[in-house]
């Protein structure tokens, strides 16, 4: 695990593009059974 990961439990994936923060908040908390407090986004 990485640092984030382990120390302030963030986490990183990579989406397809024309998702947004809701749809990808969704997706993570049923796919991972959590309650995600926060996404943030950047273009690569």
């Amino acid at each position: 695990m990485s640092r984030l990961e382990e120390e302030e439990q963030k986490y990183a994936f990579q989406v397809m593009k024309g998702v947004n923060k809701i749809e990808i908040k969704r997706a993570i908390e049923e796919k991972f059974e959590i309650e995600v407090e926060n996404v943030a986004t950047m273009n690569c």
